[in-house]
């Protein structure tokens, strides 16, 4: 009886074990499956590792066409015009600008690659005033733990108009 007393007891111990095991896995899942945390090897089953691919291509054609015809004219680099540059803007004037998902996405690759937080953006303008915005995200020099990819989906809102009169 000894004997069937102690398998009982190992038995017990084994099923704790395997349900702590399996709440951990239950855990580590989750946080994978957000994508806030990589998690090695669930976040690569997961496809939380990468950014998602939005369908959107970069062109430095585009990029340059966009330039050209927004007349706007870089004193450098594309490059040292990421988005943590410190830019200085010329006269402000009113603008009337229209951009497709390929041209903001080139910009955004232009300007962040090589120097800026973001690697790989994509932009994709959608139906209904819809932005999603995908990118691999490096903000730890900036106090942010963050480091993988990121994801962004929102209501894009044109600005309202402001009338001033001028005495």
């Amino acid at each position: 009886m000894g004997l069937e007393f102690g398998t009982g007891l190992i038995q017990v111990n084994s099923n704790k074990i395997i349900a702590v095991i399996v709440v951990i896995m239950i855990i580590v899942s989750v946080i994978a499956a957000t994508g806030v945390f990589y998690v090695p090897g669930f976040s690569e089953v997961l496809g939380t590792n990468k950014a998602r691919d939005l369908g959107i291509k970069a062109d430095p054609a585009k990029f340059n066409a966009l330039l050209a015809r927004e007349n706007v004219k870089l004193s450098g680099p594309a490059s040292n015009f990421d988005l943590t540059a410190n830019i200085q803007y010329g006269q402000a004037r009113p603008m009337d600008v229209t951009v497709s998902s390929e041209e903001l996405t080139s910009m955004m690759q232009a300007t962040n690659n090589a120097n800026g937080p973001l690697k790989n953006m994509q932009v994709r303008l959608g139906n209904n005033n819809q932005m999603e915005m995908s990118a691999d995200a490096n903000l730890q020099k900036y106090g942010y733990p963050v480091n993988g990819p990121v994801y962004l989906k929102v209501p894009w809102k044109k600005p309202v108009q402001v009338l001033s009169i001028l005495s």
